[in-house]
């Protein structure tokens, strides 16, 4: 499902003011998530980190897991993981191995749901409560955060919530804007951790 995204964040040549209602918003950068890559270790994925600092500001970060290990072939519709020294004894097969990464760093009971937007939805400035994967399966995601960093997310890209430490500033701003900027409805793949978010105040905790 990763196929279709292969652009990396490219920044405005200059910067522009977006017209939010009565609110002007500066917008210091755009850009698009990238996918998985064999280069500089295979494999590689990236997402975007939705994050909040020690200062109570959003800030989106592109990061990057590297951490998979070889599926167990014994055992492979269970996508346990195994060392690479366990991968390849009495290996047989020459085929390449499947690769998984768990996510140790979130674990626990989530919710899984599929949600549409139409051409011209838009929400308000919000905090999410809980630790969410958000995958775009149809249209164009766009999403802002409090430090003026705006992104645009295809079919395919990968964004990680977990802005609910941030704090409302003076013109009302508080963990991120999400809107639906095209002409054709989008639809994202939403994974929701149940529990509610230990917040790191640090990016790329995923790894």
């Amino acid at each position: 499902m990763f196929a279709n995204a292969s652009r990396f964040l490219r920044p405005v040549q200059k910067p522009f003011i977006l017209i939010l209602g009565a609110t002007l918003i500066s917008i210091s950068s755009m850009g698009l998530a990238a996918t998985v890559t064999n280069k500089p270790s295979f494999p590689s994925l990236e997402y975007w980190d939705n994050w909040t600092d020690a200062q109570g500001v959003s800030h989106l970060t592109k990061c990057r897991i590297t951490s998979f290990n070889p599926v167990d072939e014994k055992h492979p519709t269970s996508l346990k993981a195994v060392s690479p020294k366990e991968a390849n004894a009495d290996k047989k097969s020459t085929a390449p191995l499947a690769m998984v990464w768990t996510g140790a760093n979130r674990t626990g009971s989530a919710t899984v749901t599929t949600t549409v937007q139409p051409p011209g939805w838009k929400s308000p400035w919000h905090a999410t409560k809980h630790v969410e994967w958000i995958v775009p399966v149809a249209g164009i995601y766009t999403t802002q955060t409090m430090d003026g960093t705006r992104i645009e997310l295809n079919p395919g890209d990968i964004l990680l919530n977990e802005d609910g430490g941030s704090i409302r500033d003076s013109e009302g701003h508080q963990g991120h804007l999400s809107t639906n900027e095209g002409k054709d409805a989008s639809a994202l793949m939403v994974t929701q951790f149940n529990a509610p978010a230990n917040h790191t105040h640090k990016a790329c905790v995923q790894k």
